[in-house]
């Protein structure tokens, strides 16, 4: 930098410059700016007092040689370039008097502000001070010139100076505020900008004191500040923005209205009447006191004869709304003859978006405390609780009777069915010992009549109900629940994979009884109990109109299957389907009118059954379409289940035969193929729980040490199946199970021939399933094709505690079915035993039963 200006130095030294014109001022002057840029203030003054010397009415070179004079500290010199520049540009006398004049030197700086030479100015304002310390426009304009270069506080210490000469000026404290504003003095900033607005308003300074109140704003919400500037703009003529800080005020905590009604008379008679009302339905909508505020403006509006908007405010008064939580509880009260059921109540406190189902069973989950009582374990508290309601344990075991919860029904209990359905028969006696063989009383009473039977816990009279819904568990367990109307409304509820009879609901005394085994108590506790009431509930409020339309249809229903609403083989295959078959062949099938498909719709009934085909289908795609879909259709619904785990041969046929239909040539062209291999096997991996550990490097294992005694074996790997719709969740199962197919691939020998069944439909794997010769499989659901449908020999490896209960029982589910070879695990975690827990397995062991049945076949 020190180089750039000696060489402009260098262009401007004295010899050359003077020898080509003594005259050329310009050049001085530059010359003594560059000086003092070097900081070289003697040379500096020299070159501009030379350029004075040749024009000597250069404004501009005495305000610069004062501001050298300031840099050594002469201050008088300072002053005397500072006063002769002023006199030059004021175009003054040359009189000592008026050189000492503060008003002459503010002007000056009035100039240099209007230049924005802020620092110059400053210099001048200074000056002025100090010649007259009471000059009151000094201190003001010196606080605005410090605010401009950022010098806040300074800022401030000059408006408080001038407002301590000038206590009255609106417009200093206005400055005042907007300094204090940028420091972040919020509360002093207010109490300043109050004061400013007070003094503008006063002094008529009506825009300068609206700018004051809406810098208050900015700080901070005001309900009187608002009414302060509504009025404001009032007088100004801007109604709009009167309105909008009517409206503010309003909605501040700190507004009164009563206090704004006579801004509120200003915009009426501007004719904004209509716009004043609506503030107050935004303001006060669902407020208790919303009331009186409509009043209390109607009757100012009144007294001052603006009659028609007094009386448009009285008819807005909006009627307040109940919390939404106690328009749920009063839906439901109604629903089941707990209260009346008003439905523009109703419509007039909820709209339809605030019956959504998780804000509902969320308030019925917090707001419900359940008394719960197990029919098997009652103590002597439970046994004078129920004698207190009037509750009967005899007709509590009436209810019960289901055999001994594996669906075992002895005559007694068909017996008890057929009394209870003749009741209500007349003259016709009907049997439904003659309705199936397997399946539970209840729903062979259900297939027959069209309704459930049962007898009123408190008299003991017999009821029978047609008024039947469906959910779903969180664990996506199935469940229906029935509705009867005895001494009380109460609930039946029935459920999980085999249908059964599982506890009652009484809602007037939110009272939970549980009929069910107790062995059952593994797969439904109590907990879950309360959620089941919960979801069915909000599934209740949420649809309460199609509900209570439902539950007031006089006439009969159309009885319904419920089929697709497991997510799994094993329950549709060996207990729901079976008893379709059961049906069928004691000539009862015609007898469902209409079947309900649910969203896990993994094989077409009407396939199976063509004899179904007639009737209507029903297809859902959610928990709750399928409630809904029930109370529109008016149906009266049961989930078929037979009363033991059982797969017949004629079903087996019936299934071979609809998944056969169900495949593309192409397929089954692929499928007949694979035939060649031998031995064909079926292995299956899994990726949930009950997981072979390294189940990859295990399959391989055993795929390698066949394939060297038999070359021309065929691997079939399967794993999730596909529904018959698109189902999302299937997917990410789908995408694990072919991630374990390709470890296994890139274990194995590439001679071996693998096929992928991963992904593919049921029916397919039905088919398929058909060519094996044997398979190997974890024990899973998945089983139900190849050992159940298939009845193939196999290898089914699994934990010690699944070995236990399940394995050894396979032959006794099918039809001349075959037992497989079992493989017990090891549990990876011995001191937390359970039925769904991962296990080790060693692959000699499968390897040696695989040759076992290879050698038998």
């Amino acid at each position: 930098m020190l180089e750039k200006i000696d060489n402009k130095l260098s262009n401007y030294g004295s010899d050359t410059v003077v020898k080509i014109d003594p005259e050329l001022i310009e050049a001085y002057a530059k010359i003594g700016m560059l000086y003092a840029e070097l900081k070289s203030w003697p040379e500096s003054i020299a070159y501009y007092q030379r350029s004075i010397a040749l024009s000597p009415n250069s404004v501009e070179n005495y305000r610069k040689l004062a501001q050298v004079w300031l840099q050594l500290g002469k201050k008088q010199d300072h002053i005397a370039s500072l006063e002769k520049a002023i006199v030059l540009e004021l175009e003054l006398e040359d009189s000592e008097d008026l050189y000492h004049k503060p008003e002459v030197w503010a002007k000056a700086g009035d100039n240099l502000a209007n230049a924005e030479r802020w620092d110059e100015a400053i210099v001048h304002y200074q000056r002025a001070i100090e010649i007259e310390p009471t000059y009151h426009q000094s201190y003001q304009k010196l606080g605005i010139a410090f605010a401009k270069v950022g010098k806040i506080e300074d800022a401030i210490t000059s408006y408080r100076q001038a407002v301590e000469l000038s206590p009255e000026s609106g417009h200093d404290y206005y400055l005042l505020g907007l300094s204090l504003a940028r420091i972040g003095q919020e509360e002093d900033a207010i109490a300043t900008f109050r004061r400013a607005g007070e003094l503008l308003e006063q002094q008529g300074q009506i825009e300068l004191a609206i700018e004051a109140y809406q810098e208050i704003l900015k700080l901070a919400s005001s309900g009187d500040i608002s009414f302060k500037l509504g009025m404001l703009y009032a007088q100004c003529g801007q109604f709009s923005e009167a309105l909008t800080q009517y409206q503010q005020a309003l909605q501040s905590q700190s507004g009164n209205p009563e206090n704004c009604a006579k801004l509120a008379v200003i915009l009426v008679q501007q004719g904004l009447g209509e716009q004043v009302i609506n503030c107050y339905n935004t303001v006060f909508q669902n407020k208790p006191e919303s009331a009186k505020h409509y009043h209390n403006l109607g009757i100012v509006l009144s007294q001052e004869c603006l009659i028609d908007t007094a009386v448009d405010c009285f008819r807005a008064v909006p009627q307040i709304k109940k919390p939404v939580e106690e328009v749920y509880d009063y839906i439901w009260r109604g629903l089941n003859e707990l209260g009346t059921l008003d439905e523009d109540y109703i419509s007039n406190n909820i709209s339809g978006e605030e019956a959504i189902l998780g804000k509902t069973e969320y308030h019925f989950a917090t707001g419900t405390k359940y008394k719960f009582i197990h029919i098997s374990t009652l103590n002597e508290e439970d046994e004078d609780f129920l004698a207190e309601i009037g509750v009967s344990l005899d007709n509590l075991r009436l209810i019960q009777h289901e055999g001994d919860g594996f669906g075992r029904s002895s005559s007694l209990e068909i017996a008890l069915e057929e009394t209870f359905v003749n009741f209500f028969c007349g003259t016709t006696h009907t049997r439904i010992a003659e309705v199936a063989k397997d399946v539970y009383p209840f729903q062979r009473s259900i297939v027959e009549t069209g309704y459930i039977y049962t007898v009123d816990p408190f008299t003991g009279r017999l009821l029978r109900s047609n008024q039947s819904f469906y959910l779903a568990t969180n664990a996506d367990q199935p469940m229906v629940v029935y509705r009867f109307v005895g001494t009380e409304v109460f609930y039946l509820i029935t459920g999980l994979y085999i249908g059964i009879k599982l506890f009652l609901y009484f809602p007037l005394r939110e009272l939970i009884i549980a009929i069910q085994p107790l062995w059952m108590k593994a797969f439904v506790e109590f907990g879950d109990y309360a959620q089941i009431i919960n979801k069915f509930k909000s599934y209740a409020v949420g649809s309460w109109q199609q509900f209570q339309e439902y539950i007031l249809f006089p006439y009969k229903k159309s009885t319904a299957s419920i089929w697709g609403v497991l997510n799994h083989l094993y329950h549709p295959f060996f207990n729901m389907l079976q008893s379709y078959q059961d049906l069928y062949e004691h000539q009862n099938l015609a007898k469902l009118e209409s079947v309900v498909v649910g969203y896990h719709n993994l094989l077409k009934i009407e396939n199976i059954f063509p004899e179904l085909a007639i009737c209507p289908i029903y297809n859902a795609s959610s928990d709750y379409e399928l409630f809904n879909l029930i109370l529109e259709k008016k149906l009266m619904v049961l989930m078929l289940s037979i009363s033991r785990f059982w797969l017949s041969q004629k079903l087996a046929d019936r299934m071979n035969k609809a998944a056969l239909n169900d495949c593309s040539i192409p397929f089954l062209e692929m499928v007949n193929n694979t035939r060649q291999h031998f031995p064909l096997v079926w292995i299956q991996v899994r990726n949930n729980t009950r997981v072979c550990l390294s189940q990859a490097q295990v399959i391989a294992d055993v795929i390698n040490n066949l394939q060297a005694n038999y070359p021309d074996m065929g691997v079939i790997v399967d794993g999730w199946s596909r529904q018959e719709k698109y189902v999302a969740a299937d997917e990410s199962a789908i995408e694990k199970d072919l991630q374990t197919l390709k470890e296994i691939t890139s274990l194995v020998g590439q001679s071996v021939s693998l096929y992928n069944a991963i992904g593919f439909k049921i029916s397919e794997k039905i088919v398929w399933s058909q060519a094996i010769d044997f398979y190997i499989a974890p024990f899973s659901s998945g089983i139900a094709i190849f050992s159940g449908v298939a009845n193939k020999k196999g290898v089914v490896h699994a934990s010690q505690s699944v070995f236990k209960t399940e394995i050894p029982n396979q032959s006794a589910r099918r039809e001349q079915g075959i037992n497989p070879s079992m493989v017990v695990g090891i549990e990876d975690d011995m001191d937390n035993l359970g039925w769904h827990s991962n296990y080790y397995c060693d692959w000699k062991d499968i390897y040696q039963e695989c040759l076992k049945i290879i050698n038998s076949t």
